[in-house]
């Protein structure tokens, strides 16, 4: 499994100790990087996670092929819809007819309550504003279309409670 922006470790983590058979590939800035293999390998898990440094934001991001599922949470919302974009189509290229691309976000308009779309919405306004200046929560049709161009289906697009969706992803 490729964890793409694994931060702390904590999905890895949780992967391996659910499944002792499964293999985790990190993929995340170098800081972030540093602290979840720390964390991995200090669960007893260093044997089975590995990490690659990468920028997304670098003219041409690579990942190797070979993963069966490529995980994606809350992640893409902290990008541009012209660097999403770029993501996925990394993601579509080391991709092969059996391997998943799941993303898992919140969308602005999958949201049941008014209070929740407001605060999604107010947050899109912290990233353009102090935070990176061009990342935002968006809606489920934006990165469905995002998807589609990048040349990936969304094969299943599943609820997961009031809040957060999961799409499956495959190579058109």
């Amino acid at each position: 499994m490729f964890d793409i922006g694994g931060n702390t470790g904590k999905f890895a983590i949780q992967c391996c100790s659910y499944n002792e058979d499964i293999h985790v590939h990190i993929f995340d800035l170098p800081g972030q990087l540093k602290v979840a293999l720390k964390n991995t390998s200090e669960k007893g898990f260093g044997d089975r996670v590995k990490g690659t440094e990468i920028d997304w934001l670098s003219e041409n991001p690579t990942i190797p092929n070979g993963a069966d599922t490529i995980w994606m949470s809350q992640f893409l919302d902290c990008f541009s819809k012209e660097e999403i974009l770029k993501i996925l189509k990394t993601a579509a290229n080391a991709m092969d007819s059996k391997t998943e691309l799941i993303i898992i976000e919140t969308y602005t308009d999958r949201q049941n309550f008014d209070n929740a779309k407001f605060t999604l919405e107010a947050t899109s306004l912290y990233f353009t504003a102090p935070a990176n200046g061009n990342s935002k929560m968006y809606k489920a049709t934006d990165l469905q279309e995002l998807v589609d161009e990048a040349g990936l289906t969304v094969k299943d697009d599943i609820s997961l409670g009031d809040f957060h969706t999961l799409f499956v992803c495959k190579k058109k």
